[in-house]
């Protein structure tokens, strides 16, 4: 997928295989930080 313009392209088709390259790989979307849920709790309960 070019996230440029959100065009899906077959890898399995030799010929686009042929014009493309990776440029950057994306390892992910979600940066958001992982909070444990009890201790989450703890800081609720004492708001």
């Amino acid at each position: 997928m070019n996230f440029k313009d959100n065009q899906i392209y077959n890898l399995s088709d030799s010929a686009v295989r042929r014009e493309l390259s990776i440029k950057d790989a994306m390892k992910t979307m979600d940066n958001r930080i992982k909070i444990d849920p009890e201790l989450l709790k703890e800081y609720m309960l004492r708001g």
